[in-house]
């Protein structure tokens, strides 16, 4: 007697099989080849879900690295709109001369200039002082050449025209420099 069951195909039970007489075999190998199968889309199940669980672990680690590259670069365009105020007050602190109020502004001017400066550096930003260092198109940018007979200062920066700064690794804006080049 068969027991009743929505999934019979699926299901074989023992007295199914006792009372199968001749076809007690062929149900053996059934029941078999389906446990096969079963095993078999389990592994394809489990090895899904373990690269899906990989793909989602990878995901999450370059989504954190972009956030923290996003938060590092976030300020940018504010920190590029503070540089040239520095550049101001670089131009304003070159000696002008002695007196006392002179002396006075010009120490007024340092310490305004030294706050701003400690502001940048808290944020990330770096100043890049290139000064005797050999020139490099793509870190800094040339806007005159100086000759010179002397081959130990070819291709040095003479002079630094204008501060570069960087934040990390990124050039926020390259120095511009004089850069000493060998007469021919």
């Amino acid at each position: 007697m068969k027991k009743k069951n929505e999934s019979q195909d699926d299901i074989v039970f023992e007295s199914d099989l006792e009372n199968s007489g001749g076809d007690f075999e062929k149900k053996i190998k059934k029941v078999k080849q389906e446990l096969i199968a079963c095993k078999k889309d389990k592994e394809e199940y489990l090895d899904g879900w373990q690269r899906t669980k990989a793909d989602f672990v990878n995901f999450k680690k370059r989504n954190e690295e972009d956030l923290k590259s996003f938060r590092k670069y976030a300020n940018e365009s504010l920190l590029l709109d503070i540089i040239p105020t520095l550049d101001n007050f670089e131009a304003a602190l070159k000696d002008h001369g002695e007196g006392e109020e002179i002396k006075k502004w010009k120490t007024g001017f340092e310490h305004i200039y030294s706050q701003l400066l400690r502001t940048l550096v808290s944020a990330g930003v770096e100043q890049i002082k290139p000064l005797n260092s050999t020139f490099d198109p793509s870190v800094h940018e040339s806007v005159e050449t100086i000759e010179t007979n002397n081959e130990d200062l070819d291709q040095k920066i003479s002079e630094v025209v204008m501060t570069g700064y960087k934040m990390g690794e990124k050039i926020l804006r390259a120095p511009q420099v004089k850069v000493w080049a060998l007469k021919e």
